[in-house]
This record gives C-alpha cells, sequence and structure tokens, in this order.
C-alpha cells in the first residue's frame, strides 16, 4: 500500500484557517491550486488501474490510499503521473 496526497501550498493553507476574506493574489493561488487538484486526480484515477493498482479511499481531495501488487508498478505510476503533470497534460 501507498499513500500519495498532493501538496497544498502554505498560501492556501492559511486562507483555509482565516476566517478573514481572501482577495487578489491569494484567490489565484487557491484557484491554480483547485484546477491541479482536479487535473492529480483525474490522472491517477485514469492510470492507476494500467499500472495494476487500485484506489482504497480518498479520505480527503488529493489524498489517496493505494495498493499495489508490487513496488515496481507503484513506482512506474508514479513516475508516469509526475511526467503528465509536468507537462500540464491529463489523462
Amino acid at each position: 500500500m501507498v499513500w500519495a496526497q498532493a501538496a497544498k501550498p502554505a498560501t492556501v493553507v492559511a486562507a483555509e484557517s482565516s476566517a478573514a476574506e481572501v482577495e487578489g493574489d491569494v484567490v489565484a493561488t487557491i484557484e491554480a491550486y483547485n484546477l491541479a487538484l482536479g487535473r492529480y486526480t483525474r490522472t491517477v484515477r485514469a492510470t492507476l488501474p494500467h499500472h495494476g493498482g487500485y484506489e482504497c479511499k480518498e479520505p480527503e481531495p488529493g489524498k489517496f490510499t493505494l495498493a499495489f501488487p508490487c513496488v515496481h508498478q507503484r513506482n512506474l505510476l508514479i513516475s508516469f503521473i509526475r511526467a503528465c503533470l509536468a507537462k500540464q497534460l491529463t489523462v
């Protein structure tokens, strides 16, 4: 099993924990994070079966518990997802 989570920018964490209204660059950062999180989630779910894995649960958006028959298949999936996201591709 492996646990995978998208890293949440400090700006987003601070905005989520604050009662103050956010604006400007903070809003843009939150929107960019949500867009990237959606891409990440879709890419993980679309490619997971092709690498022999399956999703056990997603306790919060972008945080997965995944299972694989072997570490090699997990590593292949991780490499593939990183390449897709680096190129801003989704599957």
